[in-house]
């Protein structure tokens, strides 16, 4: 998890790594809808 209280919305990111015991990952973000469309980017590359 990495949050910032002054940043008021935040992204959930599934991980999807079958050796990794985390099952997501939380980010503080000013951004959130282009966290995901980057991060999804990424996924289909």
């Amino acid at each position: 998890m990495l949050l910032r209280g002054y940043i008021p919305t935040a992204l959930r990111v599934e991980v999807t790594d079958p050796e990794d015991p985390t099952p997501y990952v939380y980010v503080s973000t000013r951004n959130p809808e282009a966290l995901a469309a980057a991060l999804t980017a990424v996924r289909s590359a």
